[in-house]
Parts: C-alpha cells; structure tokens; sequence
C-alpha cells in the first residue's frame, strides 16, 4: 500500500557553511530520492502506470521529477527517482495533494487487476555536501513581447502539456514554471520598443515527459496563434530518441519541446 513518505535526514551541514560553495537556490533547495521495489511479472504495468499517469499528476502537483532509474539487486528489481523541491513543505504539500488526487485513485483502482505493482518503498531526504560540485542550473530565461495579453493566450495552453503553468502574473509581465515550485523558468516582459528575437542558433527548448506531450504542445502552439517550425517527430541528427517539435511564438522567439526517453 502506497503511503506518504517518512522523512531521513543526515547530518545537515549549516546553510552558511555552503554559501562559499554552491548557488543560494541549490542550498535552499532540497532532493529526494524514491526507491521503490517492482516485479518482474508485472514491471510493464508499473512503468505504463507511472509513465502515463503517476508522473502527469504529479507535476500538476509541483513535484519536478529529475531523472528515473530501473536498478537490479541479487534479490529485486527497482524502480529509482530523483525529485527537486524547493523546501520541506511544499514536498509535505505536494505528497500530500497527489496521494489524494481523484485522478490517482482511479487510476490505481483500474491496475488492481494485474496484482500488487509496488512492494517495499524507500524514502530519502538528500541534503548537499559542502563539498559537493555545483549543480548545474539556469535561474530562468526572459523574453520581451510586444503584446503581453497575446503572448499570454499563446503560452497558457502551449505549455500545458509540459507540465508548466502560469505562476505569476503583473500589470507587464507574466512568468511561466512548475506548479508550487519556487519561482519561474521563463519571464514574458512587455517592451515599448520594437521586439526583435535572437538570431539564427537561438532557442529554448523545454523537456517533455512523452512524445504525446510533444505532439500536445505542438498542436496547442498553432492552435494559439505559433509558427509552425517543424512537425512532431524523431530527430535522429540529434540522437536515436530525440524526439521534438518547433514552434515560432507570436513574437518571432523559437521555441521547443522534447522528449528523449526511450518506450513512450
């Protein structure tokens, strides 16, 4: 039976110890590391389960997942997962509103025909090291627009299926990121003067979760007024499971979304 996690916690260098050493967001910040045991009979569901559905709901909920893991032992098989959060109460908040959230449940209750998906789960609360390399990590990026209600009618469903939403919202600018995350990823600013993109090589892509995401944010983007700048698709010139799609925003900025995870 899934249940909120417990928390471990190590000896915990002082913030001002690490103020020499790595960004102020990254010590603020705190990671947790999910372990769960799967089987072998049944992996398959479990991994649609969470690919599908758990991973979805949960960022409608603020977690931002960093990386998954299947691992091996000489006696299981598990599933491994790194999350980031911005504090230890929007992590309590966040478990708590998806292990809640209708969605989950029904979900959980349609896969209990293929038996018990997950067994022993592990739980850790990782703090940093003062000597620990810098996690590498951009604040945020900023783009001027010309029309701040346009520029919001193009990215509020553009990028939905990513997972981001609208965080904050001034008279001049908005500023898009992951629900109960701290801060944004990127700023929309309303300039006076004429805009004008980056040139040739610029754009910002924004990680996917799925190619249906992908094909999502795609479709949404032209839907709400975007350029076309490249179907959803493989990109094998970048790698065997680059999968992406282009789009120019209505103020000429290129953007992107990608997915390289393989089996989805």
């Amino acid at each position: 039976m899934e249940r909120l996690p417990s928390t471990f916690r190590p000896n915990r260098h002082r913030p001002e110890q690490l103020a020499n050493v790595l960004p102020r967001q990254e010590i603020e910040m705190i990671h947790q590391l999910r372990i769960y045991e799967i089987f072998e009979e049944n992996k398959a569901v479990f991994h649609a389960r969470f690919r599908d559905h758990a991973a979805r709901i949960m960022q409608r909920h603020g977690f931002q997942i960093i990386a998954m893991w299947e691992a091996k032992t000489e006696k299981r098989t598990e599933f491994v997962y790194l999350l980031r959060w911005p504090d230890e109460q929007t992590k309590t908040d966040g478990w708590a509103a998806f292990m809640a959230d209708q969605e989950w449940e029904e979900i959980k209750r349609a896969t209990r025909d293929h038996g018990s998906l997950v067994g022993e789960i592990g739980d850790r609360l990782l703090v940093l090291t003062d000597y620990s390399p810098e996690l590498p990590i951009f604040g945020h990026f900023s783009f001027g627009v010309s029309d701040l209600e346009r520029a919001i009618a193009f990215y509020d469903p553009a990028l939905t299926p990513l997972g981001l939403t609208r965080v904050w919202t001034k008279p001049h600018a908005v500023g898009y990121g992951y629900p109960a995350a701290r801060g944004e990823l990127l700023a929309l600013k309303k300039q006076s003067s004429q805009v004008r993109p980056p040139g040739p090589g610029f754009h910002v892509a924004f990680n996917a979760l799925s190619h249906a995401a992908v094909d999502d944010f795609h479709s949404e983007a032209l839907r709400a007024g975007g350029t076309d700048n490249g179907r959803p698709g493989l990109r094998p010139h970048y790698g065997p499971t680059y999968y992406a799609a282009f789009v120019i925003d209505p103020d000429g900025h290129p953007i992107e979304a990608v997915c390289q995870r393989t089996g989805i």
